[in-house]
């Protein structure tokens, strides 16, 4: 439990309370935890995880994308709002993918 939390409980920093009994009589409660923000850390810095290729190219495209909006009525008869279609993402995410470019600018 306490690897996934990144701290180990124990009886200073958590304790359970009782908040009633079910109908066969056992206790049912909550842990209580309170964290000790001046006890020392290990020292290690949480990992960031890489961005997967295809996400950044996703990411890259929609940016360049939103560059040029367009006003587009929604749903028909609703606002207009400034959005770009989804057609133009794409355009934009096959061009990366293909040519394997992760900051292709101007198409």
């Amino acid at each position: 439990m306490g690897a996934k939390f990144g701290a180990v409980l124990d009886k200073s920093t958590g304790r359970v309370r009782e908040l009633g009994r079910d109908d066969k009589g056992r206790p049912f409660g909550a842990m209580i935890v309170r964290p000790d923000f001046n006890a020392p850390t290990d020292g290690r810095e949480k990992k960031k995880r890489p961005v997967a290729v295809n996400r950044q190219r996703f990411i890259d495209a929609f940016n360049e994308a939103i560059l040029a909006p367009q006003e587009i009525r929604v749903h028909g008869d609703g606002p207009i709002v400034k959005a770009v279609k989804a057609e133009r993402v794409r355009d934009q995410f096959y061009k990366r993918h293909v040519t394997g470019q992760m900051g292709l600018m101007k198409s």
